[in-house]
């Protein structure tokens, strides 16, 4: 499989850079930048969640708490793909469903995403996860 289209998500440094590179190899090249929603380094599923649920909780104009244990319960964000399978019975709670993604009847999702392939079945949940198809 040959490359022929890279996209490179933001135009700091390493962005900036690996751009650079692969349009200089002769390869079609898109940039997304955007400055992050929040200072928070995001580099764990837990870093990625915290960071959405403060930047969705700031363009509804909640308050920031201070307190890192504090929990709001109520969701700030439920990004559910176009191409996400999400029942309406179900309940998506600061988590993210991709393209592809399965979310039963009754099912609950708290601060997770669920990967293209990945389900969700009927009644169950999905607590700060990852949820991906299971391969072999």
């Amino acid at each position: 499989m040959q490359i022929q289209k890279v996209g490179v998500l933001g135009a700091g440094l390493m962005g900036a850079g690996i751009a650079q590179v692969a349009a200089a190899s002769g390869h079609d090249v898109t940039v997304i930048h955007r400055r992050r929603p929040t200072g928070l380094p995001v580099r764990t599923l837990t870093d990625y969640v915290t960071a959405l649920r403060h930047y969705h909780s700031r363009r509804l104009g909640k308050p920031t708490v201070a307190d890192p244990l504090a929990e709001d319960c109520l969701p700030a964000f439920a990004i559910k793909e176009q191409g996400a399978t999400v029942d309406p019975r179900a309940h998506v709670h600061d988590s993210v469903v991709l393209r592809g993604g399965i979310v039963e009847p009754g099912a609950v999702v708290v601060r997770s995403i669920v990967c293209p392939g990945g389900v969700i079945k009927r009644d169950r949940q999905a607590v700060d996860q990852l949820v991906c198809p299971i391969t072999k």
